[in-house]
């Protein structure tokens, strides 16, 4: 920890994330033993991204929903540097 950090000024924060969206089953079709006939299904996904944190002492919490996940999506939503004092983030990690 810095020097000159008192334990009651730190925020501890716990985050989190979830993809949600679509993804398409297994076409069957019946058919003759031995052949292998088409299938045609619809090859499009669609997903969302959502990440959330929070700080349950100070009861403050903050969330995103993104269509994508990526550095660039990230970094235009990501509300600004992290103050110098801050200690971390705990969390299981993003995208």
């Amino acid at each position: 920890m810095k020097a000159g950090v008192s334990l009651a000024a730190l925020e501890i924060w716990f985050a989190d994330e979830a993809r949600i969206g679509q993804k398409n089953k297994i076409t069957r079709r019946w058919a003759k033993r031995g052949t292998r006939p088409s299938a045609p299904r619809d090859q499009r996904t669609a997903s969302t991204y959502i990440f959330g944190a929070i700080c349950p002492n100070e009861g403050k919490g903050a969330g995103l929903v993104l269509p994508v996940c990526n550095t660039q999506a990230m970094n235009r939503n990501y509300p600004g540097p992290i103050p110098t004092d801050a200690a971390g983030l705990a969390g299981s990690g993003v995208c």
